[in-house]
């Protein structure tokens, strides 16, 4: 018997195994707590979850084009990652564990989630013969949810990956549909070299503009940049926790996988094999979804008992060209915040008696090389009055100090 297409996916299964334990802990753990908070974990969560399993739906129906079929997938791989970060502020929040990767309730998780979402679980009417049974903690509860969305955010990667490839590939809809007609315009005597230039300018045309409006890649950078900006509130919350416990914030051998340098700072991250145990207070220590091509950085005042902290991310979606509003919030515009003389950073955390560390003296990229302009504001200034003075009329601005060539293009 043959299943509709969206069937015969691991991801959407999984989504449906997923949905179906959601709408269980809610109905188990949820329904009862009278916190407004909780209310609102509630109406998210399951929108959440729905959001992964109705856009898998979506991406593979039959008349959805492969940019369609790949932004959509995007979408169902941001609401995973919103799903995962929901659960983590839950486990968090009841000061309960989360489960570390080689835990063996977290090895079972993952056997299960691979058997259930097998086709072979399919019945004939494409119902699950056998479906998950919700745990009889939320502790447990919670990180099988946990496990399970973690497998399915590695598969969707994977399932985005693929068709990405299929486009750069084949093509997308538009442009087989201008090939096939091109083909059915073929008579006898031929194109005449006018409508050849015409077609092939008309293509062209179509898939600069698809790519221009479609981008996966932002869609995934997105979701990075989400995940940083919620593992850093926790962790501000955690650090807090600990000052008031110790009367001081974690040295660097309490957080860091590796050793401090000259200025007091290291590295963060709970998936590297050095990393020390941050429990009771986290069950694993975050860790950048880029790692190890970008980790979080971690400042002290010194080493044997910190009167502050600074901790420093690297966002995908900032840079010299562009702002996420988080970075204009905390005022690190265009990587000028972190350690000087360096700075590279563009979002961070810092404890309440002191700020991040951001660059005061910054410079813009002129037609004739680097030109120093004092703030931020005054750079800014320049380009909004006279734009003509900036190397092909392109708003580079970065901190004097980390200013690359010495002229136009002196891209940092």
């Amino acid at each position: 018997m043959s299943f509709p297409k969206y069937k015969y996916l691991i991801t959407y299964r999984l989504s449906e195994i997923i949905f179906d334990l959601v709408d269980k802990f809610i109905l188990s753990y949820l329904s009862n707590l009278g916190d407004l908070s909780y209310l609102s974990l509630k109406d998210q969560i399951l929108k959440a979850a729905r959001s992964i399993k109705q856009n898998i739906i979506e991406a593979v129906s039959e008349v959805a084009s492969l940019k369609s079929q790949i932004k959509l997938l995007g979408v169902a791989y941001g609401s995973v990652e919103e799903l995962i970060a929901d659960f983590e502020d839950f486990l968090r929040r009841k000061n309960l564990e989360i489960y570390p990767q080689n835990h063996p309730k977290i090895i079972a998780f993952r056997c299960l989630g691979k058997n259930l979402s097998h086709l072979s679980n399919l019945s004939p009417l494409g119902e699950l013969r056998k479906k998950p049974n919700l745990p009889a903690s939320s502790q447990d509860a919670a990180n099988l949810i946990l496990t399970l969305s973690h497998q399915l955010s590695f598969l969707l990667y994977r399932q985005i990956k693929s068709m990405e490839a299929k486009f750069i590939e084949e093509g997308g809809y538009t442009e087989n549909l201008f090939l096939k007609r091109l083909e059915k315009l073929k008579s006898p005597r031929g194109f005449t070299l006018m409508e050849f230039l015409i077609v092939i300018a008309l293509i062209a045309l179509l898939a600069t503009a698809l790519l221009i409006l479609f981008n996966p890649k932002k869609q995934i950078e997105k979701a990075w940049d989400a995940k940083r900006k919620n593992q850093l509130s926790e962790l501000k919350k955690v650090l807090e926790d600990w000052y008031n416990d110790k009367n001081c914030y974690p040295k660097p051998s309490e957080i860091c996988f590796d050793s401090p340098t000259a200025n007091n700072t290291c590295h963060i991250c709970g998936n590297q094999s050095t990393s020390p145990s941050f429990s009771p207070y986290l069950s694993s220590l975050p860790c950048d979804p880029q790692s190890p091509k970008k980790d979080y950085l971690y400042q002290v005042d010194n080493l044997t008992c910190p009167n502050w902290y600074r901790v420093y991310a690297d966002l995908s979606l900032s840079d010299y060209l562009n702002n996420d509003p988080a970075t204009e919030e905390v005022g690190c515009y265009n990587q000028s915040c972190g350690p000087s003389p360096n700075y590279n950073y563009d979002y961070g955390i810092s404890s309440p008696n002191i700020d991040l560390e951001r660059s005061v003296n910054f410079s813009y990229c002129a037609r004739t090389g680097c030109n120093i302009c004092g703030s931020y504001q005054n750079c800014l200034n320049i380009w909004q009055t006279n734009p003509n003075l900036f190397c092909h009329q392109k708003k580079i601005i970065a901190p004097a100090s980390y200013c690359g060539k010495q002229s136009c293009p002196c891209q940092p």
